[in-house]
């Protein structure tokens, strides 16, 4: 159930990377339409906290599906990689991030700020930046994790181990 709550950030992430992401699943029937879309967004535990709605299996197979799909893109794995090269180098030299990290970071705090900002459940948990930041670089990692070659296969057997938990 990871991925169905959490599905709202993952996707912040891959829009952050990139702005036109959702263009690939709309795009073509048999991805997500845009109501499917909307209705896994509406849901998500970080808006509503209060609301709990169990999804079938069925659910994780096509999130995780969704997500497959957005990172097949090379030019996408490499954004992820370089991304998180940069964070580690800059802070193994205390150095300042590069462009790219920065524009990440930036697209990332606004969408999550302007998404969540009014509903946010964990208000005094990501209020500061470096909670938020500390949280996109998490995604990233998630993100890099299920475009290896056996992520979408480790993150299906995520999903059917924790199936009881909500």
């Amino acid at each position: 159930m990871f991925f169905i709550h959490n599905y709202d950030t993952l996707m912040l992430s891959v829009q952050a990377l990139d702005p036109y992401a959702f263009d690939t699943l709309t795009n073509y029937p048999r991805y997500f339409n845009l109501l499917e879309l909307f209705a896994l967004r509406k849901h998500s535990i970080m808006r509503y906290g209060y609301q709990r709605f169990n999804y079938s299996p069925y659910y994780n197979l096509l999130i995780m599906r969704d997500l497959s799909v957005l990172l097949k893109s090379k030019s996408l794995q490499k954004q992820i990689l370089v991304i998180l090269q940069d964070l580690i180098y800059s802070r193994k030299n205390n150095k300042s991030c590069s462009k790219s990290t920065q524009q990440y970071i930036r697209r990332f705090t606004y969408q999550y700020r302007k998404l969540y900002s009014p509903y946010l459940s964990g208000r005094k948990q990501y209020s500061s930046d470096q909670s938020v930041n500390t949280l996109s670089f998490v995604n990233l990692f998630l993100l890099h994790r299920i475009s290896n070659t056996n992520g979408t296969y480790i993150a299906f057997l995520h999903c059917t181990i924790n199936n009881t938990v909500t």
